[in-house]
């Protein structure tokens, strides 16, 4: 069997993983939705203010799951997609599903923000989060004004006191949602650390601190081609700062010697960017 054929297969099975992982997070959220429902239409069937009060918040028994299960799967789809992107879509000539979504929400995000990085998502699971959030919401004002507020048994400091612990946690699980959701998406801090950390995997020894942001993106994309004609040549390069940086470390007084090091570092680095300045675009 070829590399390519071994590539494509791992690919399709990967892919299949992806569309598990999302199928189960619409059967999830379809669940959270029937079981809410269900519970919130049990609590106004309750003549008892507090039995009603009670089984508002069991609202909560079931979203906060809900969250942990739909966040993993959703990580779980951007470890596939990421790996994809870094081991297995350079090997395929013409299969470049996931690198060209990325760079079509790269080039939006840096033509018009966020807004416009966000019009080209399909919202899934921000949709996801929104709906979450929304049944807790219902689930706390009908908990607080059809529970708490009919309460006969207590006084009203006591009520106010409860209403505002109830926003309180509301608030707190919205926020936690809220920035759940903004790291989940793509271009992300969840997406970035995965790709990172594969690309670590790919490239253990290359440190690119030197370089512009918009510069790393480039060669990291290009080291992940396997037939870039410059990586005999970068390699080089690599190994030569390397061993500069490794000798450096043994010399911790300044001196001529140190200064040299610093200068034959100091234009590697130049050799390197210009290498990627003149490469073409991915």
């Amino acid at each position: 069997m070829d590399r390519e054929t071994q590539l494509w297969n791992q690919y399709v099975g990967l892919r299949e993983e992806i569309k598990a992982a999302d199928a189960l997070c619409y059967q999830v959220l379809g669940i959270v939705i029937a079981a809410v429902t269900t519970i919130l239409t049990a609590s106004l069937g309750q003549a008892n203010p507090h039995i009603r009060f009670w089984t508002f918040l069991c609202v909560y028994i079931i979203t906060i799951p809900a969250y942990s299960i739909l966040e993993g799967k959703r990580r779980s789809i951007w470890r596939i997609s990421t790996y994809t992107r870094v081991f297995l879509e350079p090997g395929l000539q013409f299969i470049k599903w996931e690198s060209r979504l990325d760079l079509q929400r790269s080039n939006a995000s840096k033509k018009g923000g966020e807004d416009l990085k966000q019009s080209f998502s399909s919202l899934a699971s921000t949709n996801e989060w929104v709906i979450l959030r929304g049944l807790n919401w219902v689930a706390a004002l009908a908990a607080i004004f059809d529970g708490l507020w009919t309460f006969h048994d207590i006084g009203t400091p006591i009520k106010i006191m409860g209403s505002v612990a109830i926003v309180i946690l509301n608030i707190i699980l919205t926020r936690k949602l809220s920035l759940t959701e903004y790291n989940l998406r793509r271009l992300g801090q969840i997406e970035q650390n995965y790709l990172a950390s594969w690309d670590k995997i790919l490239n253990p020894n290359i440190s690119l601190e030197f370089l512009s942001s918009s510069l790393q993106e480039k060669a990291m994309g290009l080291l992940r081609l396997p037939n870039w004609s410059d990586r005999q040549k970068w390699d080089k390069l690599v190994a030569d700062k390397t061993q500069i940086e490794n000798i450096m470390a043994t010399i911790t007084k300044e001196s001529a010697e140190r200064d040299k090091l610093v200068a034959d570092k100091t234009q590697i680095e130049n050799t390197m960017t210009k290498m990627l300045e003149e490469s073409e675009n991915l």
